[in-house]
Formats: structure tokens, C-alpha cells, sequence
């Protein structure tokens, strides 16, 4: 840290979780729609979790990419994929969405 968001991503058609195998702590971000179908950045959210602990997006839920903290770390995931685009929608946040995240 610090991190600046520059990315956010759905995946629309399946929840996903992570598992955490061998983690320290890491950082969730999620927010919702916005009126444009892309992220509310002024409504997201952070967590940070222990690596004891798993998480699960429900679908089509905006978040950030897992950031771990400490050290690196491997996780399981579970989510639901065809192989095609629709699998996951990525948006790139505008200068003035991007945000920073300080600990």
C-alpha cells in the first residue's frame, strides 16, 4: 500500500468465492451498479480480512481484484465460467473514479 484502483470487475452470470490456502491479510472492495451500468465508486466499500477467512461475491457484484497484504498468498477459487467474453466485465475507472487505498 498505498494502491490506486484503476480497474473493477463483474463476473455476471456467477458468484465467486476465495478460499484462502495461504494468506496473511488481504483487501476487499466492492461497490454497486452505478446509473451508467459501471461501478458506484462513491459507494464502494473496503474490508480487510483475515487470512483465515474466505469471501464470496454474489453475481455480478463490482469489485477489485484480490490485494493481499504482508506477503504473497494463494487462494482457491470457485466461480462458474463458459470460457467466453461474458465470463467477466472489466471496467477501467476514469481519472476522476480511481481511488486510493491507504492503510
Amino acid at each position: 500500500l498505498p494502491l490506486d484502483m484503476k480497474v473493477m470487475e463483474r463476473h455476471p452470470h456467477s458468484s465467486q468465492a476465495f478460499f484462502p490456502l495461504d494468506a496473511a491479510r488481504y483487501i476487499v472492495m466492492v461497490c454497486p451498479d452505478g446509473a451508467d451500468g459501471g461501478p458506484d465508486m462513491e459507494r464502494l466499500e473496503a474490508f480487510l480480512i483475515p487470512g483465515d477467512k474466505g469471501i464470496n461475491y454474489n453475481t455480478a457484484t463490482w469489485h477489485h481484484p484480490l490485494t493481499v497484504l504482508d506477503s504473497d498468498a494463494q487462494f482457491a477459487a470457485l466461480v462458474w465460467e463458459d470460457g467466453s467474453e461474458a465470463d467477466t466485465e472489466w471496467y477501467t475507472l476514469t481519472p476522476e473514479q480511481q481511488t486510493r487505498v491507504a492503510e
